[in-house]
């Protein structure tokens, strides 16, 4: 088929029913499709979610990567990215991506508070600080973003 929908909706259902190789190759059919950035990046995204959860977090990030390339305004795939990342250690390329979930909603609170997460975990204490008080600027009185905040005034 030319219509990536049936090979993405195909994909879920097989990674579902726990065939995560008829999924991946779903989708990876879905991604071949010419013409649709959006599900490619989606088929890029799902199909990073299924890596991840098996422990392929290398292959995941490379989908993630591909799915921004190719679709840049996908928040899902940024924020994704960014959290793969921050998972395996790399603050600053982190941080960088939940800035750019940012761009596309400031008032995402979980991008906040990672990008609060990341930079703090760098060591750029004095940034986490202010990257929390921006999402409370956004989202004011958040009761998750004041709790950070109030951890990370503790931590000086």
């Amino acid at each position: 088929p030319r219509d990536p929908a049936p090979l993405l909706e195909l994909g879920a259902a097989l990674a579902a029913r726990g065939d995560a190789p008829g999924a991946l190759a779903a989708w990876r059919r879905a991604i071949e499709l010419d013409g649709d950035p959006a599900a490619a990046a989606a088929a890029h995204v799902q199909s990073a979610q299924l890596l991840a959860g098996r422990g392929e977090e290398a292959a995941a990030v490379d989908h993630l990567r591909s799915a921004v390339a190719v679709a840049p305004e996908h928040r899902l795939a940024h924020f994704n990215l960014a959290t793969l990342l921050a998972a395996r250690g790399a603050y600053e390329e982190a941080a960088r991506g939940y800035s750019r979930v940012l761009e596309l909603d400031a008032t995402d609170r979980d991008a906040h508070l990672g990008r609060a997460q990341a930079l703090a975990a760098a060591g750029r204490l004095a940034e986490a600080r202010a990257a929390l008080a921006e999402g409370l600027r956004r989202l004011p009185g958040d009761a998750l973003l004041t709790a950070a905040l109030s951890r990370l005034g503790a931590e000086r």
